[in-house]
């Protein structure tokens, strides 16, 4: 907050925590970008949940968003402010069309690989070999 109102746009911020899970879901439902900045994030639980509901994901070019989360046609990868505000610039003027299109695949892609399914079923696996090891 003190880094927005230093740069003078705090006016043009909001900042909202400890919404209700229902409220989260509604800004979501109304939103097309999801913005994640961070470098080198391990995994990127959060990347995956705005792809999950459907935004088109701008994240950070390194770590899990790089090398697990982000795949061919499901999202963006960026590393400078330049490259960030280029792409969202991309996708605003995409048509309604395209921007479906990234959002049904990134949608697909996460859901395919990490719903709690998944999980269960490859820790499942890990465990039954562990054991069967011993």
């Amino acid at each position: 907050k003190l880094y927005a109102k230093s740069l003078g746009i705090d006016d043009s911020i909001e900042f909202l925590t400890n919404l209700p899970f229902d409220e989260m879901i509604g800004y979501l439902k109304r939103a097309t970008i999801g913005l994640h900045t961070m470098r080198d994030e391990h995994f990127g639980i959060g990347i995956v949940e705005l792809m999950a509901a459907g935004l088109i994901t701008v994240a950070h070019n390194s770590g899990g968003p790089r090398a697990d989360i982000i795949k061919k046609d499901s999202g963006f990868l960026c590393t400078s402010a330049s490259e960030y505000s280029q792409t969202i610039l991309k996708i605003i003027e995409m048509t309604s069309e395209d921007r479906l299109k990234i959002a049904q695949t990134a949608k697909r892609s996460v859901l395919d690989r990490f719903c709690g399914e998944i999980f269960s079923k490859l820790f499942s696996e890990s465990v039954k070999t562990i054991i069967n090891e011993q």
